[in-house]
């Protein structure tokens, strides 16, 4: 359905990041969500959901999505943490449809897969063509800025609708 949700945002995909400075942060634990609709078919590396300080990948945490060459332009899921990165193994092809996603990051977690944890639709994702969720590190590093429609200081903003974004530091 591609009806818009009441107070969703459009985000142009080219200057448009909404930030949100924290003098006080968890430093392993972090919960990112919202509701995201498409207003391009071939988003490229586009930054949803961020947490970060600075302009290095090290700095910086967040959920992307990314343009998948390799099979015509179906879009993938990207979760981002520390210098890692991880991408699902679920492609998204339906471009008219709102989603809702959520990154669960619970660094100082023994077992390396529970980490970082990532559901779609409430689905939770347990396939990644590229697993890399266990080397996220054991806490976040330098994190004191929440972004929507792109992840702070590294660019790549959004191109699209968001709506209900949520943050829950420290859960």
């Amino acid at each position: 359905n591609s009806e818009l949700i009441a107070r969703s945002v459009m985000f142009n995909g080219s200057d448009t990041i909404m930030t949100k400075s924290n003098s006080s942060h968890s430093s392993t634990e972090v919960v990112m969500a919202c509701w995201f609709h498409f207003t391009s078919r071939t988003p490229v590396n586009q930054g949803i959901l961020g947490l970060g300080g600075g302009t290095s990948g090290s700095t910086n945490a967040g959920v992307w999505l990314s343009n998948n060459s390799t099979d015509g332009g179906t879009t993938d899921l990207y979760l981002y943490a520390n210098g890692q990165g991880s991408i699902a193994a679920h492609h998204i092809n339906d471009y008219n449809s709102w989603y809702h996603i959520l990154a669960s990051y619970k660094l100082d977690e023994t077992n390396t897969l529970d980490r970082v944890k990532l559901f779609l639709n409430g689905e939770l994702i347990n396939l990644f063509s590229d697993e890399r969720r266990g080397s996220m590190g054991t806490s976040f590093n330098n994190t004191s800025t929440y972004s929507i429609g792109g992840l702070f200081g590294s660019g790549n903003p959004w191109a699209g609708y968001i709506a209900q974004p949520v943050f829950l530091d420290g859960k």
